[in-house]
């Protein structure tokens, strides 16, 4: 289903398909925002395609390049920006770009939150166009508006990826503000107008590049209800999630199995055990005395740890209290946000970069006679950490030329068509897949459907009841919606098309 949402966005740019109205659930318009969007991963997608690449085959290949930017881009925060030698920050890379709890999110189904990936690109543009600072110049200008205009379109791409990196920048900027207040003061008002002038151009750049997220999202407002927060308390995490990792997990799969009910896919995201416990460790050793970190570090350092453990207060429950209560009532968006635990996705990254400034310092401080041992133990640390993000689950697999076969063997519908729905043919448990199968029919032929399968349903469709009569539900929706065209039904065991009566 996520390789046909960018395929429906190489139509839109081919001119084949209406950008806010896939035709999907159909007659109903606008049900993009049904979705995660994909928009910025879908240009590079469409390059691949235009190029003569399969959708199969261009959506893998996306998922790498933005793999490998999100590495590039961690290296040269960490190395330009940080002053972290290469060899760590290489390890940093290696962490951010493939986390456990991420492979297990994506391996689920989630590759959404493969969006994640954009986060170090968009990182490394905004310090890019810091560096002159507090000195103003057109690249810096065009840099930040950049990096602003990225993160707005992250929202059109996928909204929990790019809200919850909101709410741990906001948390980081809250401690940073607390931590610095009075230096923050006098910066404030020493650099009063290109602070201005910079947040200008950001809040410019992020206004324009937020249109498209309004465009997909705004027709969906008024057909799915907001979360309520009993479903948003039946996805929470509890205590004991602050070591589940999956019970594929490596290392800590056994315990996890044993000690940690398996309570579905939304609650195996917490950051590694053994990478957050050194990295506690390191934080508290190198606060006092003569172990100190420099300012900027210690406050860096403080701000990434706060952000994984107030997510943790702000997103976990006990009994049917959550702190997301309150962040439901104070933080635009959040209604919209069922699963909490999504937030480690991105409190790994910080967790990342804090180990690699704790490390960095502790070998920066190391008397002469002890600097070989202790790049040795971090090494070792950093290779632990590293076999620590292996994990064996079994993804699930779709065979290319399988399905690249059955799309081949769709007969043309009938002239008369101008609808259609497919009747089942996996089993019951698996109905969600006839609808995506029906989807994937509906870009082949250039013809709208009645089926869809998505996060929130439109009103009044129904399709997805197991133990109804799918003739009267399709009659159900076809009523409901008003639908007064020809409607067709596929049989996709028999190959064949009839009129829908």
């Amino acid at each position: 289903m996520q390789v046909l949402l960018n395929e429906h966005l190489y139509n839109v740019l081919r001119g084949s398909a209406e950008f806010t109205s896939p035709p999907y659930f159909y007659p109903q318009q606008g049900v993009l925002g049904l979705f995660p969007a994909f928009l910025l991963s879908s240009v590079p997608y469409a390059v691949l395609r235009f190029a003569g690449c399969d959708p199969y085959v261009s959506f893998q290949l996306v998922l790498i390049l933005l793999s490998f930017a999100c590495a590039m881009a961690t290296l040269v925060v960490c190395v330009r920006y940080l002053q972290i030698r290469p060899w760590i920050a290489l390890c940093a890379a290696a962490l951010i770009t493939f986390p456990n709890n991420l492979f297990v999110k994506a391996g689920v189904g989630h590759t959404n939150m493969l969006m994640l990936y954009v986060i170090p690109v968009i990182v490394a543009l905004a310090l890019w166009g810091l560096e002159d600072f507090p000195r103003i110049t057109l690249r810096s200008i065009l840099r930040v508006a950049l990096a602003s205009a990225l993160y707005a379109l992250l929202f059109a791409s996928d909204v929990y990826i790019a809200w919850m990196s909101g709410l741990t920048l906001l948390i980081v900027g809250v401690v940073v503000a607390l931590a610095l207040r009075g230096r923050l003061v006098i910066f404030l008002r020493e650099n009063m107008r290109p602070l201005a002038a910079l947040l200008a151009t950001a809040g410019a750049a992020f206004a324009i590049a937020f249109i498209p997220f309004l465009l997909i999202y705004m027709p969906v407002r008024a057909l799915a209800p907001l979360r309520q927060y009993r479903e948003y308390i039946m996805f929470a995490p509890l205590p004991i999630d602050l070591i589940n990792v999956s019970p594929w997990n490596l290392i800590w799969g056994a315990v996890v199995e044993r000690f940690v009910a398996n309570r579905g896919g939304e609650h195996l995201l917490a950051v590694t055990p053994v990478m957050t416990a050194v990295t506690l460790v390191l934080s508290v050793a190198l606060s006092r005395g003569a172990f100190a970190m420099e300012r900027w570090r210690s406050v860096l350092v403080g701000a990434a740890i706060s952000t994984w453990s107030i997510g943790w207060l702000l997103t976990m429950k006990i009994g049917t209290a959550s702190g997301f209560w309150l962040v439901r009532y104070l933080v635009p968006g959040a209604l919209a946000i069922r699963s909490g635990m999504r937030l480690q996705l991105v409190a790994n990254i910080w967790i990342v970069i804090a180990l690699a400034l704790l490390l960095e310092h502790w070998l920066r401080i190391a008397p002469a006679r002890s600097i070989g041992v202790r790049r040795w133990a971090a090494l070792g640390v950093l290779a632990f950490c590293l076999v620590e993000q292996i994990n064996l689950m079994k993804n699930s697999e779709i065979r290319r030329s399988d399905e690249l076969a059955f799309l081949a063997a769709v007969p043309p519908p009938p002239a008369a068509c101008q609808a259609f729905y497919a009747l089942p043919h996996r089993q019951q448990d698996a109905r969600y897949l006839d609808e995506q199968d029906a989807m994937w029919i509906a870009n082949q032929i250039h013809l709208p459907t009645l089926n869809g399968f998505a996060g929130w349903f439109p009103p009044g469709w129904n399709l997805l009841q197991k133990d109804g009569d799918q003739t009267s539900l399709v009659r159900q929706w076809i009523e409901h919606s008003g639908l007064t065209g020809q409607v067709c039904s596929y049989d996709a065991v028999k190959r064949q098309w009839a009129l829908f009566r």
